[in-house]
């Protein structure tokens, strides 16, 4: 059976993803921000004597990432299957949310580029879009 690591399984998808993996018989490492305020996938878990492994992973956070990933390898050994499952919930129209809340949501880069007619122009671009538009 394969290692099967899924992002964002505190409910929803994620939470029926590594449930349904998880009665398949894979190896499942399901993460969460903060699985104390979800303990839905533990109690599951534990009544139906699955083979999933609940840990913190903060996709927002390299370190948090980074961690959690290890201790997952050390514990697995490499990983088979990602399912990339955890999201970022705004509230508000775009028009409304800080640019910051923006940007971030949409992991872009807020930036000023001297080339635009108006200088207080913001352009949104991607990251590996930047190199393009300054070119």
């Amino acid at each position: 059976m394969a290692s099967v690591l899924i992002t964002g399984t505190s409910k929803g998808i994620g939470l029926a993803t590594a449930l349904t993996l998880g009665r398949a018989g894979h190896e499942v490492y399901a993460t969460m921000r903060d699985p104390s305020q979800a303990p839905e996938l533990a109690e599951r878990t534990a009544h139906e004597k699955l083979p999933i492994k609940i840990s913190v992973m903060d996709v927002d956070s390299d370190t948090s990432v980074k961690t959690a990933i290890a201790n997952i390898q050390k514990d697995a050994g490499p990983i088979d299957v990602l399912v990339n499952n955890a999201g970022v919930e705004r509230s508000g129209s775009v028009e409304e949310l800080p640019l910051t809340v923006t940007a971030v949501t949409l992991h872009i880069k807020p930036q000023t580029y001297p080339n635009v007619d108006d200088d207080s122009t913001i352009v949104l671009t991607y990251p590996h879009a930047q190199a393009i538009i300054q070119g």
